[in-house]
């Protein structure tokens, strides 16, 4: 007898373990994009100057670009708005400050 969830368990775990790490192993990315600091905006531009760079990302990589994002934020796909938001913040906090005396 042949054993269905054992093949769909079998068929889906590369994907699963893919979804869970990122193929980018890279480190210290700059990412610029117009606009707030959403996840949409976030995640364009990922896609466009990281995940679709064939220099960056290896060909064999399975993972979608959201499954990507959240190896590297080291969360589940549906914690990436917070994810993000945790990024800006910190980016936003970190840029200098210039103070003008009269």
């Amino acid at each position: 007898m042949i054993n269905h969830k054992a093949i769909l368990l079998s068929l889906s775990l590369p994907r699963i373990i893919s979804a869970q790490t990122a193929c980018n192993k890279g480190s210290g990315y700059d990412i610029y994009f117009k606009g707030d600091c959403t996840l949409e905006n976030f995640r364009d531009a990922f896609e466009e100057t990281i995940f679709n760079n064939p220099l960056r990302t290896p060909s064999g990589c399975l993972n979608n670009v959201n499954e990507e994002l959240a190896g590297l934020f080291g969360v589940a796909p549906d914690g990436l708005e917070e994810a993000v938001k945790e990024v800006c913040r910190t980016a936003q906090e970190a840029k200098p400050v210039v103070y003008v005396f009269y």
